[in-house]
This record gives structure tokens, sequence and C-alpha cells, in this order.
């Protein structure tokens, strides 16, 4: 990362010039973003809103959506819709047209056995709100936009199989793919892992990237995990939020 930006505020990209790609921030994001109303210690994995998240200057959203377009995790499912959620998304932006925000969009059902049915649902609201995300190619590291072209915009990155192509609305873009794409590059050793290994992991990506993280890359650094010895999202986020916020500090220096 050659340039490391705070969040100071619900605008805090305002201060970073357009020039810069998006891949040199180092953008706040959360893990299950609409989980703050599950009441499940397993699967929740936030105690703020979208609306608290946004306003403390997170940029990144993991948002699980079933096929009734319905926010899930699991088999928690809540009652706020996929299109309640880009409508205020919409709305943050409208506010504060500084900002842009990386949507990561996965299929709830943890079977995986309904693709067609979720497929048809996410595309009816994508479909609608086409304008607010910026097309993006599939697979293609040269694809990263820089702030100008961002601000202002969803970045979609969609995490279905690849060969389903729903990367694309009405025949045009409007995501990347997550899996399968040399431009991401993602530590997610989210099951059970040692809080060593998880530490480590998540240096490595912070301190000392792999000759893959150029400018061209996006990376992905998760800092949740669940399972194994310490069990919940919240035992880990206990440990490791304090441990990746001095790595981000030590990186900034």
């Amino acid at each position: 990362m050659s340039a490391i930006h705070r969040p100071a505020g619900i605008d805090w990209l305002a201060g970073a010039a357009d020039a810069v790609n998006i891949t040199e921030l180092a953008l706040p994001g959360t893990h299950d973003t609409m989980t703050a109303s599950c009441g499940l210690e397993y699967y929740k994995t936030q105690d703020l809103s979208l609306e608290e998240q946004w306003a403390i200057g997170v940029r990144f959203l993991d948002l699980r959506i079933t096929r009734e377009l319905l926010a899930a995790h699991r088999e928690w499912t809540s009652t706020i819709a996929f299109g309640q959620i880009i409508d205020t998304l919409r709305e943050f932006l409208r506010a504060q047209p500084s900002e842009f925000v990386i949507v990561r969009l996965q299929n709830a059902n943890e079977r995986k056995d309904d693709y067609d049915r979720y497929a048809a649902a996410i595309r009816t609201v994508l479909s609608a709100n086409r304008d607010l995300f910026l097309p993006l190619p599939a697979n293609d590291s040269a694809a990263w936009p820089n702030l100008g072209q961002a601000r202002g915009k969803l970045l979609g990155l969609e995490c279905s199989p690849t060969e389903l192509g729903l990367t694309t609305v009405d025949g045009q873009s409007w995501a990347a793919n997550w899996h399968d794409n040399p431009a991401v590059l993602v530590q997610d050793e989210w099951n059970g892992p040692p809080l060593e290994l998880k530490q480590d992991a998540i240096g490595q990506l912070v301190l000392a990237p792999p000759p893959a993280a150029t400018r061209g890359t996006l990376n992905i650094n998760h800092i949740s995990a669940t399972n194994g010895d310490l069990g919940t999202p919240l035992a880990y986020a206990e440990r490791l939020n304090p441990f990746a916020l001095d790595l981000m500090r030590q990186a900034a220096e």
C-alpha cells in the first residue's frame, strides 16, 4: 500500500486525490455486514447498523443475499431487503459524492443449489440500479479505477461460480469476479485458525505483500474468523481487531 488514508468522518475520502488508484487505499470493511440484528453468536459478526458503519468510514460491504432478496448469514435470515440496502447506499452516495463503496455479493444459501432462482432475483434489483454501479471487466488486473472514476459509485464483486456469468445484467457488466480473478488477492483464514496463524496471515498481506500485490491487484485482508478454540466471531474480533489496527499503524509509518 503506497497510500493509507485514515477514516476521519462520513466523507473521509474527500481528502484523497482523484488520481489515487483504489488499490492504493486501505479501506475499512465488514464481514457479513448486515448481521447487527442477529441473535445467534456464531453468526453475528457486527454490532453496528449499515448507517452506523457508513458514518465511521466503512467502505467495503459483504452482502449475503437469499433468493427471496433478504440479507442472511447461514441459517439466520433478516427482514432487510436487498433493494432496501441498495436504496440506502444510493442515498449515502448522493449525500457524500466524494465516497465510493465496494460491494461483495454472495448467495446466502450454503447449499448453493438455487443459483438459477438467486440469479433471476438479484438481477431484478441490479437492473433497476445499474446506473449506480461502475462497470468493471470480470477478470482484468488493469480494471481497477482511480478514485476520481469511483466516486459516487458502487464497485461490485460477485461470488458466484464464474461460468454462471452473473457479473453482467442486461448485457452489461456490473461487477468483477471474486473467484478465479488474478486482479483480486484474498486472505480468508476464517475456519477456526489458531490465533498465531491468523495473525501471521493478516500481517503478511499488510507488511510484506507478495509479488502479486501490485498496483493492479485488489488485496482483501479478512480480519474475521470463527470456530476453533476461540469459537465465536466476537472472540476472534476482540483479539484480532486491535492487532490489525497496530499493523496498519506500522504500515503507515
